[in-house]
């Protein structure tokens, strides 16, 4: 049974008035929405679609009946698991790529995310907040993304009113629902990226050293080799790769994004270098990273690193710039599949 279904097999009063056996029945239900809603959420999670798409076509305006006689007869423990649960199916919703397939998804999506609204509304208004700060604050809230601006303006707006004694749960239910939003759309929020007019000064910058009189002098040795340069990572996408660290987060997120910069030669020629080479199996062959405090490891594209400094990468010329070395073997099963901005290409 669907938990729609359970909603629908016992009609609940609207009352604080309930006898033990309706708190018990309205108890009951509320296991058994909890219980379907995990489902439904492991379903998403597991990209089961089609037991989800069935729970999810059951999904209506006023689901949330049950809910809120859970908050009239002060069962607050089942209410926050149930909204926690529905909070979680909500967000994969709004971001799972196999839901947009279901039928009317975007409704669904709407429907849940009002009902949500209308919770956390009728919340606050048992608390008596001012009407003029509700709106203010839902629409904020029902933002796409909202910065730290937006909420320390609002915090600014309204001081007198949530600084008041009588409304300091007003104040710490707003506090905790926006800083959990902020933190959750700074981490959706593509982060700063590499500009047109940036990409312009580093490719000339590039020309430079690859013309260079100590370039000329490779040259001499090294005739006709093919050679590539690109630029990967959070700089080029507005958020960290899988390989990172930071994986997943945006480029400058609490910290300062470094520059990646690929390198790819010939197999034959950069096993000539006098590098050592890491081969990875049937992938081809990488050196790196190679960063300016062991630039001499580089061999004759050492000196690449006095010849970036001081560009802007993103809006900053202080970034740490690191580079790997690689075959076009490693970058076509590689380094080809990431997003990248190819600076250079050519032979040397």
């Amino acid at each position: 049974m669907g938990f729609l279904t359970a909603l629908k097999v016992v009609s609940i009063e609207h009352s604080m008035h309930v006898d033990h056996n309706r708190i018990l029945e309205i108890q009951h239900d509320a296991s058994l929405m909890k219980e379907e809603l995990g489902k439904l959420l492991s379903d998403l999670e597991t990209g089961d679609v089609k037991d989800a798409d069935k729970e999810l076509s059951l999904l209506k305006k006023n689901d949330l009946v049950i809910l809120k006689d859970l908050k009239k007869i002060g069962d607050e423990h089942g209410f926050e698991q149930a909204q926690a649960i529905l909070k979680l199916i909500y967000e994969l919703m709004r971001s799972s790529e196999a839901f947009n397939q279901f039928k009317d998804s975007e409704d669904l999506i709407e429907t849940i995310g009002l009902d949500l609204n209308h919770l956390l509304s009728d919340e606050l208004k048992n608390m008596k907040i001012d009407d003029e700060i509700l709106r203010e604050f839902l629409q904020i809230y029902n933002s796409p993304y909202i910065t730290e601006d937006n909420v320390n303006d609002f915090n600014k707006k309204h001081t007198n009113f949530l600084k008041a004694k009588p409304h300091k749960r007003i104040r710490k239910l707003i506090n905790n629902v926006l800083k959990e939003k902020t933190n959750k759309s700074s981490l959706e929020t593509k982060g700063p990226t590499i500009k047109e007019k940036e990409l312009i000064a580093i490719t000339t910058r590039l020309d430079e050293f690859l013309s260079s009189r100590y370039f000329m002098n490779i040259k001499n040795i090294v005739k006709n080799e093919p050679i590539m340069i690109g630029i990967y990572g959070s700089l080029v996408t507005g958020f960290a790769s899988k390989y990172s660290h930071h994986a997943g987060q945006p480029s400058d997120f609490k910290r300062v994004s470094d520059v990646d910069l690929g390198i790819v030669l010939k197999t034959d020629f950069l096993k000539k270098l006098s590098i050592d080479l890491v081969p990875v199996v049937k992938q081809g062959l990488y050196y790196g990273p190679i960063k300016e405090q062991n630039a001499e490891r580089a061999s004759f594209f050492s000196k690449i690193f006095y010849y970036m400094k001081g560009l802007s990468f993103a809006g900053k010329t202080d970034r740490n710039i690191g580079f790997i070395i690689v075959d076009f073997d490693f970058y076509k099963n590689n380094l080809s599949k990431d997003k990248h901005i190819i600076l250079f290409k050519g032979t040397f």
